[in-house]
């Protein structure tokens, strides 16, 4: 799973080409936010989520191995001076972020 989060104020061209842009599989936002979702991407909306989940087996899913090099998120830059472009942030970028938190907070 890639998560792509969306400015709540874009405008419903802009988010149907990052659907496009990174080959959506399924969207996740609340109930007003869902409208704005192109079809035909799947939607669930979080007040859902819990009937969703309770529908699906409770056998573990088989897994994938991750790399520090894999994609965990793609965030879309403001766009300034022309259309916000997605910029990749792989496992390594969130660890670099996460790990000197972690020691700070074990320190407390």
């Amino acid at each position: 799973m890639i998560v792509v989060p969306l400015d709540l104020q874009s405008e419903p061209g802009f988010i149907e080409r990052v659907q496009v842009q990174v080959e959506a599989k399924l969207a996740l936002c609340d109930t007003a936010t869902s409208a704005l979702v192109a079809k035909p991407l799947p939607v669930i909306e979080l007040d859902e989520l819990t009937t969703q989940i309770a529908h699906h087996s409770s056998k573990p899913y088989s897994t994938t191995e991750i790399g520090y090099d894999d994609t965990v998120e793609i965030v879309f830059t403001s766009g300034t001076t022309a259309e916000p472009k997605g910029v990749r942030i792989t496992h390594r970028n969130l660890m670099a972020n996460l790990t000197p938190l972690e020691q700070e907070i074990n320190a407390t």
